[in-house]
């Protein structure tokens, strides 16, 4: 029980922090600053499209929106779902003049889902998410909280003839949003975004899907066992010399701490697939508009922009090990001076390990969206 209080404390604690420092810079619609403008909070936006998951948010009035979905859940697995969101603070702060009517503060929700895995398997989720959304700039936004989940998914193989699990966990999304363009300032721009900093390394830990805990069981409530998963990740990139390169490496975690009699376990509810792996990258990113910026007074020498980069994966599992090589391209932004959004295409290419499970399977191209604080 106390384990499950620190998990929650912490996770909204590291919610209501986010929003405060975001929140903080706000005076009204009428009077903005320049970060209000870039993070659009005077715009309204009652219909938008958004990519992590594929899903259309739609307004209903002046703090509640409705939420259509469909997403993935592993390889073989798709998902569709509604979510129902009722924006808390909102009402007040349109009347109040401090914002329009859009889709940023916090919010909670509720969600229902149901997984297709083949033509006779269907996964049923039920969640209760507590979060903060905030759209940047024009196509961008993240969203990121704490979610109570339930889901029951067949499996022929227990006497039961399904799984039932409820938990809880953290979840961070950053992808693009679609709707209508506005105008912004490029001061405004930089602001939000730090063009000029002169940052020439980082320590940044990863805020994407921290923690959860889950407890699961057989249909009649069956040989029930708890399982706690942490996936910590910390990097650390640094500028080679005042060149457009830089340096980076990271260390990931995937660790499971519980009982089962399986290698690996799937929590679609949580979505999250369990199994205890350490990971080490290492890579560099070549900043290809870098220099041109800083010859225009347009940027500064730091680790923001768009890239190309080549980098190596090592994972360990307790029985093996998989290598991968990693070449693609991406965009990385520093946003209120502690916050890096960075988002990437690559194609991947195995160098050794075997596709034993699907959890060793990488498809040909990944695509990754990042969140993280930086520590210095």
């Amino acid at each position: 029980m106390k384990l499950h209080i620190l998990i929650l404390l912490l996770s909204l604690s590291y919610i209501n922090v986010f929003a405060q420092d975001i929140y903080d810079t706000q005076d009204s619609v009428v009077y903005l600053t320049a970060v209000d403008e870039a993070l659009l909070l005077d715009k309204e936006a009652k219909l938008v499209f958004k990519t992590n998951p594929l899903s259309l948010e739609m307004k209903v009035g002046k703090a509640f929106s409705i939420i259509p979905s469909v997403d993935k859940i592993l390889i073989d697995t798709r998902k569709i779902g509604v979510e129902t969101r009722y924006y808390h603070k909102m009402a007040r702060r349109i009347e109040e003049g401090k914002q329009a009517n859009n889709i940023s503060g916090p919010y909670i929700s509720t969600k229902a889902e149901v997984g297709f895995k083949d033509s006779k398997q269907r996964i049923l989720m039920l969640g209760l998410n507590y979060g903060f959304q905030q759209r940047v700039l024009n196509r961008e936004y993240f969203d990121l909280g704490l979610n109570l989940g339930y889901s029951r998914t067949p499996d022929s193989s227990l006497s039961s003839g399904a799984i039932n699990t409820i938990g809880i966990g953290t979840f961070t999304r950053y992808g693009f949003v679609f709707g209508k363009k506005q105008k912004i300032d490029p001061n405004s721009t930089c602001s939000l975004i730090k063009c000029h900093n002169n940052r020439k390394r980082a320590w940044r830990i990863g805020l994407n899907n921290l923690a959860s805990i889950a407890r699961l069981s057989g249909y009649n409530d069956t040989d029930p066992f708890w399982l706690f998963s942490l996936s910590p990740k910390i990097a650390f990139e640094q500028k080679i010399f005042n060149s457009s390169f830089s340096l980076e490496q990271e260390l990931q975690g995937s660790l499971r701490v519980g009982f089962n009699n399986f290698d690996f376990i799937e929590i679609p509810g949580l979505n999250i697939t369990f199994r205890n792996s350490f990971s080490y990258i290492i890579g560099s990113k070549f900043y290809y508009k870098m220099a041109r910026k800083i010859l225009e007074g347009a940027g500064g020498n730091n680790l923001s922009g768009p890239y190309v980069f080549a980098r190596a994966k090592h994972t360990q599992f307790t029985e093996d090990r998989d290598g991968f090589t990693h070449l693609g391209i991406g965009n990385q932004r520093e946003l209120f001076g502690n916050i890096i959004l960075e988002y990437s295409i690559y194609g991947i290419i195995r160098n050794y390990g075997e596709k034993a499970t699907p959890i060793t399977i990488e498809e040909p191209i990944g695509i990754d969206f990042k969140l993280s604080y930086i520590l210095n």
